[in-house]
């Protein structure tokens, strides 16, 4: 939902959307030339994201030096820190662009949108004449930007090209800036902070209120706390981005003393704007996660579908994973997505003491091997271009070794999936080869068929 959040904030702000994906491609361009970024000021953001430990990036920036070297190549090589960096650079970079397309634009005829969107950053008529006296600057992929160290370095004795004909007070001597800055650098501090606090919108990352969640009533450091802790870090970004966009969804609402009408009215819009493209993209992730994990995708005409997509889209998805765990049997009880890594850990591995103890004791159903396997296959770095082919053609080979009832545990993964998604494996457990290719019938969902004479059956299609 990253892209949705993006439109949503840049919709919010003022910024163009028609420009969006333009700033994406740019900035993937410039991302090569580490300087430029660097002058570009397209990083101002790296610093708050690492004191507020990045949901996406806890486990880069905190722990052992081998294991914060791990998780930064995992999250590398899946692609989901390039994304996020992306994301981030090309938020920073609409802001810059939007700056230099209204440079030779009056105050007064600034969009609405965009021009309260500066008022609420104390970004006034001076400021922003301020702003249209400093030069603009061309990137090397040809984009024109204006950059914030531009601002902070303009005279305004000597306004550049872009500068409105000046009227009333020189430029900028409305804006007071605090004591020990100029004038250039007020304002750029204030742009600064409107980039980075409606960036936090664009693209989501954790808040102290929602890395509280969970560890109310337990003290940091203890034993409880540390087990809160890693649960409410795993749920850190799905809580923020309910957070972020429910509270603002509250300040529209209360903006002008709420009512039924009006501020109502503009509520629902923005929660609807951010809910409904938002399902969409959920769902499609959702049946790519299928794809590449080797089962057929979900039947998409399936109201039970929805209803899972539209929780995820609200960012409630955690809660469903959590009772579905506590509704499911132990072999097919996911721990680490219920509770958090430690959670997760401390049960597998008490499992595979359970088992190992059981098994010197000669009970006939004791598996210590398959509880071995299971805890191996959590601690494997893993992206989702490599997990299927390495669960397939590693591990479950190591579970046909280790564990005399692996076809059975093989046999009750798929019947577990058929059971509680009506779905099947395009690439079963236990088989070296893929059986076929995916089944993609069940997203056929034309309501009738070629003669127009009925509802289709789907999977044959």
């Amino acid at each position: 939902a990253d892209l949705v959040n993006q439109a949503l904030t840049r919709a919010y702000v003022g910024l163009s959307k028609a420009g969006m994906f333009e700033d994406f491609i740019t900035s993937m361009r410039l991302s090569k030339d580490k300087r430029e970024i660097a002058e570009l000021g397209l990083e101002i953001d790296t610093g708050l994201s690492a004191m507020g430990s990045d949901a996406r990036e806890t486990a880069f920036i905190h722990g052992a030096g081998w294991s914060r070297w791990i998780a930064d190549r995992a999250m590398t090589l899946g692609h989901l820190k390039p994304i996020t960096q992306g994301l981030r650079a090309m938020w920073t970079l609409g802001n810059l662009h939007q700056l230099a397309r209204q440079s030779k634009t009056a105050w007064a005829d600034l969009d609405a949108t965009y021009r309260g969107t500066l008022e609420r950053y104390d970004i006034d008529e001076g400021a922003w004449e301020y702003i249209q006296a400093t030069p603009l600057t061309h990137t090397s992929a040809g984009t024109q930007v204006l950059r914030l160290a531009d601002i902070a370095n303009t005279d305004i004795f000597t306004p550049g090209t872009n500068a409105a004909p000046l009227q009333g007070p020189a430029y900028g001597e409305r804006v007071s800036p605090r004591p020990g800055l100029n004038r250039g650098q007020e304002i750029a501090l204030r742009l600064q902070r409107m980039i980075v606090e409606e960036g936090e919108y664009a693209t989501i990352s954790g808040t102290i209120k929602s890395r509280r969640v969970g560890r109310v009533g337990v003290r940091p450091g203890t034993g409880p706390g540390l087990l809160a802790g890693s649960w409410a870090k795993l749920k850190t970004y799905p809580i923020s981005h309910f957070q972020h966009h429910g509270y603002r969804a509250a300040n529209i609402f209360h903006a002008n003393g709420g009512g039924i009408r009006g501020t109502a009215q503009a509520s629902a819009y923005y929660l609807a704007g951010c809910l409904f493209p938002s399902v969409i993209m959920v769902a499609m992730g959702a049946i790519a996660v299928d794809m590449a994990a080797g089962k057929d995708p979900p039947d998409v005409t399936d109201p039970d579908f929805w209803n899972r997509m539209t929780f995820k889209a609200l960012s409630l998805g955690w809660a469903t994973d959590l009772a579905q765990g506590l509704l499911t049997p132990d072999d097919g009880f996911d721990k680490f997505d219920t509770g958090g890594p430690i959670i997760g850990l401390t049960a597998d591995t008490a499992a595979l003491g359970k088992e190992a103890i059981r098994g010197v004791m000669g009970e006939e159903k004791a598996k210590p091997g398959r509880a071995a396997v299971r805890l191996g296959r959590r601690l494997t770095p893993s992206t989702y271009y490599s997990k299927l082919a390495t669960d397939r053609l590693i591990w479950d080979n190591i579970q046909k070794i280790v564990d005399p009832e692996a076809e059975a545990s093989f046999d009750g993964a798929q019947g577990r999936l058929q059971s509680q998604r009506g779905q099947e494996y395009w690439w079963a457990p236990g088989e070296a080869t893929p059986e076929r290719a995916p089944d993609l019938g069940a997203l056929d969902v034309a309501p009738f068929n070629a003669d127009g004479d009925g509802p289709i059956n789907a999977a044959p299609n």
